[in-house]
């Protein structure tokens, strides 16, 4: 189970990650299942983030993810095009 540090200067997210989260999967043409495989999480981990039940806070899991996207992880949380 991985666990990473919320920082007090962190920003949450704009509630919209899910959308982008799913779109830009959806963009590299991949399946949940692949995505899991390849960023080393759970289905039902993704699943909870495309679906808006939760939503991943800095961490290597979101980095991972973000490196299979081809995308910053900031612009997943936060929608910025690229890094502040």
């Amino acid at each position: 189970m991985e666990l990473s540090l919320i920082h007090a200067s962190e920003e949450r997210s704009d509630g919209r990650f899910h959308e982008r989260i799913r779109a830009c999967r959806l963009a590299q043409v991949m399946s949940q299942q692949e995505v899991a495989d390849l960023a080393h999480i759970s289905v039902r981990t993704l699943q909870g983030w495309e679906s808006g039940r939760s939503v991943p806070y800095p961490s290597a899991a979101l980095r991972r993810v973000a490196a299979l996207y081809r995308v910053p992880a900031r612009f997943l949380l936060h929608g910025y095009p690229e890094e502040h």
